[in-house]
């Protein structure tokens, strides 16, 4: 990614966290990034596509982060890091946790269609954990990989979105543990149909 497409999308999200995806205007996104406005459109289309990139380029961000961390551990090793990797991309960027958590939900039907288009590699990830995890005998082998994998997401971005919408006034990783432990016995071998 060149240097100022990527002052580009971060100046987008702190314009989008700050004014709503509906009042960033571009001229606002320009004068943030400190380039005319007309750069602006020798990289993105226009605001959507400022939008579309700006998590195009996150996602992948997230996911690299993923690959680097998850190693060669147990699968109960690897899922716990997934979902403190997933919680940090967003603690750690209060802005883009703004944008991702409000923002993303109100765009077009259209738009939000392309941007969980972009969460495939992350759900593909998290079932061959699941999978993994299954077969090593840690994991129910019941349970319904699209549903574990929408109720594992779900979670997080329910706790994301919880401390998003409290204006951050409190620290969320300090909840990890207990969100994970939930998680944790929601797919743990044995845990679902006792």
């Amino acid at each position: 990614m060149t240097e100022k497409r990527q002052l580009i999308i971060n100046a987008a999200v702190e314009v989008i966290a700050e004014h709503g995806y509906h009042g960033a205007q571009v001229s606002r996104i320009a004068k943030q990034a400190g380039v005319a406005d007309g750069t602006i459109y020798l990289y993105f289309k226009n605001k959507d596509d400022i939008l579309f990139g700006l998590f195009e380029y996150k996602v992948d961000q997230l996911m690299k982060t993923m690959e680097q961390t998850l190693g060669n551990l147990s699968p109960e090793k690897q899922l716990k890091i997934f979902v403190r990797n997933h919680v940090e991309w967003l603690a750690l960027d209060q802005p883009l946790a703004a944008c991702v958590q409000l923002e993303l939900r109100q765009s077009k039907k259209e738009m939000r269609n392309k941007l969980n288009h972009l969460l495939i590699p992350y759900h593909r990830l998290l079932n061959d954990i699941l999978v993994k995890g299954i077969e090593a005998g840690d994991f129910d082998n019941t349970m319904n990989l699209k549903f574990a994998r929408q109720l594992i997401f779900g979670a997080v971005d329910e706790a994301i979105s919880t401390w998003v919408v409290s204006d951050f006034k409190y620290d969320i990783l300090a909840q990890f543990d207990e969100l994970y432990y939930l998680i944790s016995k929601a797919v743990r071998r044995g845990q679902l149909h006792d």
